[in-house]
């Protein structure tokens, strides 16, 4: 994902109908999330067809964890009427000492730093060999990725208004 088409694609389109308060229109991490969370339903749905759940785990943290939970909310409209719906699961948040978030930091800590060709040799051959036989399959976010994401968190804030009261539909 390029930033410029967070901003122009995603944040700036979503701004103009939520407002400015909303923290997924400021720190393209929450969209990550979101992004991460609808690709691994969708591979475990496909790859896993006896699979009947996908949980998920995210570091415990004052401000975002809870942010991150409501984003997990938006999962089913992400997904609209896709039959892996069925499969969201609960979040969980623990701390730096989870087992799982280390693992996660680190490969993270790896792909960044190969990204940015700062790898040494050594440091390119394990992570070679953290990821050479996993399953899975790469994902770049695309310009229309991330405009149908904005569309559907749109939506969202359209029909909150709309409980609120905050907004009138002219007839």
């Amino acid at each position: 994902m390029r930033l410029t088409d967070f901003e122009d694609v995603f944040a700036g389109p979503l701004e103009k109908i939520a407002g400015g308060g909303w923290e997924i229109t400021r720190s393209p991490d929450y969209l990550c999330y979101i992004a991460l969370a609808t690709l691994s339903i969708r591979y475990v749905f496909e790859t896993f067809p006896d699979a009947t759940r996908v949980d998920f785990l995210v570091e415990r943290s004052e401000k975002t964890t809870e942010n991150v939970r409501e984003f997990h909310d938006y999962l089913r409209d992400m997904l609209g009427i896709h039959e892996s719906v069925k499969l969201i699961g609960d979040i969980a948040a623990e701390g730096k000492a989870s087992i799982p978030l280390q693992a996660a930091d680190t490969l993270c800590w790896y792909g960044q730093r190969a990204k940015a060709g700062l790898l040494k040799r050594r440091d390119e051959q394990r992570r070679f060999w953290m990821i050479a036989k996993r399953q899975g399959y790469p994902h770049v976010h695309t310009s229309a990725d991330l405009r149908e994401l904005s569309q559907h968190l749109q939506a969202r804030a359209i029909e909150e208004k709309l409980k609120q009261g905050k907004v009138t539909i002219a007839r």
